[in-house]
Parts: C-alpha cells; structure tokens; sequence
C-alpha cells in the first residue's frame, strides 16, 4: 500500500476492511504518559456508555507511575493495577510489554519470560545529539518529552533519524563505565544492550575485547544554524590559547603572527576592540579590552557573548566547545576545527616519515568534543592520556591512518604557519598505499563467512583462490577484514549480510575495560 503497488482485487479487499474498521466500536486513546488513575477513569466511563468487552494497553513502561525511585517497582505497581481494574470491570485487559534486546540474538526470535525486563539505562549525564539541528543535549533533560529524534542504525547498519519513543528515568541503579579503544566513554546499567557482530549483548555478557558498534560518521544536521565568521574564527583561538578567567584581562597568546592577526582582526569586526598587542621574545600578547568603561551589569563584550555561549570564564582544565558549535553547518565546523588546531594541535612528519595529527589538552571535555565533531567529516580519531610529574593529566586526540589523515588535511587542515606542512603531508600521504588496520570489520565476522562459504560449496581455499589471494589456512581467520576485502569476499559468494556489513555506518570499537561505579541515577 505505501509504494501504491497493488492491483484493483487488493484495492477492494481494502476498501472493504475500510468499511468494516468505520464501524467498529474502537476507541482510541493516545494520551502521553498516561497515569493507572487516568486509565481508569476514562476505562470506567467506557465501559458504562459502551459497553467495551477489551482494553489493550501499548505498551506498559510508557505509562506514568507514581515516581517510585525503582522504575521495576514502578511497572510492577502498574500491572497489579492493570489487574485490579480487569476485575473491578469484568473484562480483559492486555498490556503489551517492551522486551529486550536479548530475543534478537536468538535463531527463533522466540521471547521468553526473561525478556519482560527493563532495557538497559545509560546515566542521566549521557550526551546525545540531535540530528535536526545538531544540538547536544544530556539524557535526563530529554525525560517526559516526546518530540526527541536521535541518531540510529537500521538492520542494512545504515545511520538514519529515529523518533524517540519516550525518554524516561528508571531510579537510582548500580552503572559501569565502559572505556574504549578509541578513547570514547559510556556509563550503563548491566543490563544495557550493545549491538557486536553476534547481535544485541548486554553490558554483564561482555568483556574487555570484545567489538562493539559506534559511529564511523555522523551526518550534517537537517537544519544548521552558522554563526558570524568573526566570531567563530575567536572563539576557536579562545579556546585554545585564549585566557578568560575572573579577575584578569582577556588575552591570547601565540607565537603565531597569522593567529595573531587573525585574532586581532576577528575582534575588530565581530566586537569593535582595539585589540593592543604585546610582543615578548619569540611570541605575542593581544589583549582585547572593553571598548566601553567596565561597570556593573556591564561587563566587556567578549565575556557577555561567551556568557551567552554557555561558556563562561574557564581555566584551561575547565574548557569546552560551546553547543551552538554543534549546530553549525560542516564548512563552518571545518573553519572552526582549522584555527582550533592552530592553537594546540599538531601537524607534523614523525620520526618514521608519517604524519603525526593530533590535538592536546589538560581538559577532557574538549578533547572528547573534539573527537566528536571530527565524525561529522567521517574521522575515527584516537584519545590518549599521557602524565608527567607535576603537570596535570593531558589528552591527546591522534589521527591515524593515511585515508583519515588525508580526509583531514585535505576538509579541515590548519590555520596559519602549519599549514605549509599540511600541503607537504598531504602530497606524501597521496602516494602511501592504504592498508587498514583499525577501521575494520572484526575478526568474529569469519564464522559468519564460513557459514555463507558451506552453503555455496566452497573450501577456505576455493575462496582464497577466488579472491585473487594465497591460502594461508587457520592464519586467516585470525585478523579482521578490511571493509573492501569483506566487499570482495560478499560479491564472490555473494551474500547480501556480508554486503550490509562491508558498506556499513558502523565503527566497530573494542571495550578495553569495564569499571564499576557507584549508584547513579539513569
């Protein structure tokens, strides 16, 4: 019916399915968050003016119970409830219930009574983005809305917007922390699912080593919102170099003359400063002072704009990216993250004659935000911690690998005296031949293609022969796949599965540990 493929006989039968449901006493009642009060109230009057023989309800966890601190208390309280009102009302009542992800990875897809369980929670801190405009946002400021879309994966593993069904929090619960190969981080419940080549597993099945998918890319927002280019190319070097915090004049330093102007030059147009710039001995000061007398409720014009940012005065350990960065569209990003890596990234050729990228900092938050909006352009980057005695823990965030270092170079590179060398690297990076080795599809996918090889009647070594490539017997099965490889391997069989996973949105990242935390409230 949706693709308007049908012929005139399945017209009729539905015309006259139309005809029958018109007449049907049905009633119908989507009411959000619905409460057991309410419910009854609208079920009794049902049942005194018609009469109704069948309640059915869609399901049970989006009903409001009274804000018990157990959400498996709350459910429990709505279904005995539930019952009560079937017996005050002589008439069924069917409550369908959300299962988890557990019957997904069965080969039946049968459900068993231990799916009727809450799905996994994540910790109200937990950062989503919104496709529509971009915008970050914490879980728990989305709880009782239902006008949320988020970013999710189909059965193809293809990145789309998905509507939210209901955002809802579940009580206080024991969390872990779950620490990536990339770096990223997450905080769950145990019982949280995370999609691996075998299917949905939650987080108490699984161990450090184990693949897990993330995003390899995440889309430009469906409605951006840019920001003036005065000030967004300071901003950028604000947050980097930039010094605002209380009770000091706001400056920059940099041993850069293009960042120095550049900053000077974004002052003047974006907020009408005099900027007054201080050379020292092999770098420069630029203070950037209030064009107007500073009183109360008056304070200079860069510190209101970053107050309205969301992004007050802050040392650099307390730093991040502003929220409205988030939305902007990707050449705006790409001119941001340009003179953001002028202040502290680093383009260089390392002592093996590779390109080291990568971007440092003593605040978390930015790095993190950073390696972040980096997916937008479709790079997987790294996060580090390294420490030295009597500095503060520094994060790295390294780009590797030639296709994502030439991704970079070519859609981002850097503002200012590095990007003589970014040219350089880029020319170099262009004649190295691509071998990956962390964009890659899991080892685990072999048992997989062993199964599609046995039904087609072929051996590990009719494939390897297929392929073009030596048969080197168990040693085979002991890597990953490249995504190409896995393309090459999926037309020769050819398997549609294979295909999916092959052209897939999905990074496949290792857990590299699993720490518990204490209560938290998700």
């Amino acid at each position: 019916l949706r693709s308007g493929f049908i012929d005139e006989f399945e017209w009729r039968r539905i015309s006259e399915a139309f005809g029958v449901l018109s007449e049907t006493p049905i009633f119908i009642d989507d009411t959000a968050g619905i409460s057991l009060l309410e419910m009854r109230m609208k079920a009794r009057r049902l049942k005194a003016e018609h009469d109704v023989k069948l309640i059915v309800v869609d399901y049970l966890q989006l009903m409001q119970g009274r804000g018990l601190e157990n959400r498996v208390q709350e459910v429990s309280e709505i279904s005995r409830g539930l019952k009560a009102l079937a017996r005050e009302l002589d008439l069924p009542i069917v409550a369908l219930s959300q299962l988890s992800r557990a019957v997904e990875s069965r080969q039946d897809h049968r459900p068993m009574l231990s799916d009727l369980r809450e799905s996994g929670c994540l910790t109200g801190d937990t950062v989503i983005l919104d496709p529509v405009t971009g915008l970050p946002a914490r879980i728990d400021s989305l709880v009782g809305r239902s006008d949320v879309s988020v970013w999710a994966i189909d059965e193809q593993l293809k990145l789309g917007r998905y509507a939210v069904s209901r955002a809802f929090c579940t009580g206080v619960k024991p969390v872990y922390e779950v620490q990536l190969a990339s770096g990223r981080r997450i905080k769950a419940t145990a019982n949280h699912p995370f999609l691996t080549l075998d299917g949905w597993v939650a987080l108490e099945k699984l161990e450090p080593g184990a693949a897990i998918a993330t995003a390899r890319h995440l889309p430009e927002p469906a409605q951006p919102t840019p920001m003036p280019e005065a000030e967004l190319i300071l901003l950028a070097h604000l947050t980097g170099d930039g010094c605002v915090v209380p009770r000091q004049p706001i400056h920059y330093t940099s041993s850069d003359p293009a960042c120095v102007e550049a900053v000077a030059q974004a002052a003047i147009e974006g907020f009408g400063i005099a900027p007054r710039v201080v050379q020292q001995a092999n770098w420069w000061h630029v203070y950037l002072p209030s064009p107007t007398p500073l009183t109360h409720g008056r304070p200079n014009p860069i510190t209101a704009w970053l107050r309205r940012l969301g992004t007050g005065p802050l040392h650099s350990w307390e730093k991040g990216i502003p929220r409205a960065v988030f939305a902007l569209p990707n050449s705006q990003l790409a001119l941001f993250l340009r003179h953001l890596w002028a202040t502290d990234g680093n383009l260089t050729r390392s002592r093996f004659t590779r390109a080291a990228i990568y971007y440092a900092s003593t605040s978390r938050t930015l790095v993190e935000q950073v390696q972040s909006l980096l997916l937008r352009f479709g790079i997987v980057a790294r996060l580090k911690a390294t420490r030295k005695t009597g500095y503060r823990e520094c994060y790295q965030l390294h780009v590797y690998g030639a296709t994502d270092q030439a991704r970079f170079l070519r859609e981002i590179g850097c503002f200012g005296k590095r990007d003589e060398v970014a040219a350089a690297l880029l020319t170099e990076l262009s004649a190295v031949q691509t071998n990956p080795n962390v964009d890659v599809i899991p080892r685990e996918v072999w048992p997989r293609i062993g199964q599609v090889k046995d039904a087609a009647g072929l051996s590990w070594r009719d494939l390897a022969a297929s392929l073009g490539t030596s048969y080197c017997g168990s040693t085979l099965l002991k890597r990953g796949l490249s995504r190409a490889r896995l393309g090459r391997v999926a037309t020769t069989l050819p398997s549609q599965q294979l295909t999916d996973l092959a052209q897939s949105d999905v990074f496949w990242d290792r857990i590299a540990s699993i720490t518990p935390l204490d209560e938290q409230l998700v």
